[in-house]
This record gives structure tokens, sequence and C-alpha cells, in this order.
């Protein structure tokens, strides 16, 4: 297999094959110069920035895509990290034609010559904002009460811990407050537990209303969380 594999590509000639991947991947794919500016690109690149050929060669993907231009510039992570290894991959932003920002998986890739010099950059990239959709989905639902909006238990703690260590740090105080709402069960057996539920939502923008940004309140509800309301006055104490 693997000679007839190598006799079909001395057949299409390596170009050809070379060209064939470049244009069936459904990757984006930009080839820059050594000062970062766009020389070639393939048709997954438009289909996923909605950039023509036309419209990027020439121009940087600082100037055409970025979010922010810092993540491109000389001394960001990227051009550090392929200055000294030829290479980097992580995650960014970028932002689309029509204005609109996508997550995406970039992979840069630093080409030399035999003196040593950058001759090209390579860069593929794959759109994973459905992914990263997902991912922000699961966290929010994780720390956040989904009644009200409020952080639950768990990101209420964490919080909190990071609100002690910087008072500590800064030798300040911390203040906390339990709030615990009376005969709330009435009004859920009286009433149903819709209005049980429009009540907690009431109140709880009502409290909002009263904090500043960066005062924390979250609902502490759930009998599976690890802290009890008496546990977080130990904490803070």
């Amino acid at each position: 297999m693997a000679s007839i594999l190598i006799e079909r590509f001395r057949t299409m000639g390596l170009q050809r094959v070379a060209m064939s991947i470049f244009d069936s991947m459904p990757y984006a794919l930009m080839i820059l110069n050594q000062d970062m500016s766009i020389i070639d690109v393939n048709p997954a690149f438009s289909e996923i920035t909605g950039y023509s050929e036309a419209e990027a060669l020439g121009v940087s993907p600082a100037q055409l895509l970025a979010v922010d231009d810092s993540v491109w510039a000389p001394g960001s992570p990227i051009w550090d990290s392929i200055e000294q290894s030829n290479f980097w991959q992580g995650e960014i932003q970028h932002r689309h034609k029509s204005g609109g920002i996508y997550d995406e998986l970039l992979t840069v890739t630093v080409i030399r010559d035999d003196s040593g010099e950058v001759v090209h950059h390579i860069a593929v990239s794959s759109d994973i904002s459905a992914r990263k959709t997902v991912e922000r989905l699961v966290s929010y639902q994780a720390n956040h009460d989904r009644l009200t909006g409020l952080p639950n238990r768990n990101l209420g703690y964490d919080r909190l811990t990071q609100m002690l260590a910087q008072a500590q740090r800064k030798q300040q105080q911390v203040g906390l407050m339990v709030l615990d709402l009376d005969h709330f069960k009435n009004v859920n057996d009286s009433l149903g537990h819709d209005k049980g539920d429009e009540l907690l939502v009431k109140v709880s923008e009502g409290l909002r209303s009263l904090l500043r940004d960066s005062d924390t309140l979250d609902r502490l509800h759930s009998s599976n969380d690890d802290l009890s309301p008496i546990q977080y006055e130990q904490l803070a104490n």
C-alpha cells in the first residue's frame, strides 16, 4: 500500500497534492510572511472568518481579525513562543467580518530556511465557539442558582475565601450577613411553589439593588451543598 501511495504522489506531483490538502482542509489556514502579513489563505478561512482571499491578502491577523491587537503584538505570548520554540498553540477570540466574536483554537508554526531565517508562519485555526458555549453554560449552571441567577453556595464560598485572603493581606475586615425568610414554607403551602419562587426572585432583586458591584449576594438553599450558613459564619470568624 505504501508503494502505491508513493507512486501516486509522484504521478500527481507533490505540489498538486499539497494544493489539494490546502484547499480541502476543514480548518482555516493562513500563510504569513516574516512580518506576519497574510500572503495566502484557504477556502475554509473565508468560511470561518467571512473574509474573502482578496480582503485578507497583505493584511495582518491583528488588523483583520483580532479583538485585542496586543494578542498578535511583539512581546505577546504568541510572539514569545514562536521566537523561542517556533510554535504556539492556544485558544483565542477573533472577530468575524460581520462583527461577531468567535472562539478558536489556533496553532502557529514558524518555517525557517537552512540559515535559520524566518521564511513563513503557518497559522491553522478551528472555530470552537459551540464547545466554548457549552463549557460556559455548564460552568454557569454549576456556580449559579437556576431560579434567581445568584451565585450559589459553591461560587459564594469561593468569593468569600478570596475576600478573606485579600482582607488579611490588607489588614481589612469583611462583612458577612446570613438572611433567612421566616415562615417561607407557609407561602409555598398556601399559595403554591410558583408564588414562592416569585417571592424569592423579588427578594433577590431587592437585595441586589442595595449592594455595590464589589459585594456578593448568593443563595444558600441546597441541602446537598457542603457548607451550612452556620459554617459560613465560622469561616468568616
